[in-house]
């Protein structure tokens, strides 16, 4: 049993930078499809928390980006991915009739 620790070891760190070379990516693709612009190019792991699914134990990464509107300011939101799979985007969007004021 003790051979297989550092196995699964492994595999969690695996899917932890398979997944940190793929997050920019899907936010400049998520940012696009908004109509905002992701900025720096990068993110920041602000949680990591283990949670039971189905399928067993999963770690599940909650990620800081910044992005602006129109190219002015700079907001921040976040994604949340659990294992390798996308969860959820939160970007904190104005109603469309707030960017015409």
């Amino acid at each position: 049993q003790s051979q297989l620790r550092p196995y699964n070891r492994a595999y969690a760190y695996r899917g932890l930078i398979a997944s940190a070379f793929s997050l920019p990516w899907r936010s400049a693709n998520a940012c696009e499809s908004y109509g905002v612009q992701f900025l720096d190019q990068t993110m920041a792991l602000q949680r990591l928390t283990l949670r039971w699914v189905r399928s067993g134990l999963k770690l599940r990464r909650t990620y800081q980006f910044d992005y602006s509107l129109e190219g002015q300011g700079r907001r921040t939101d976040y994604l949340v991915m659990m294992g390798n799979q996308h969860v959820s985007l939160h970007l904190d969007l104005p109603e469309p009739n707030q960017l015409d004021e």
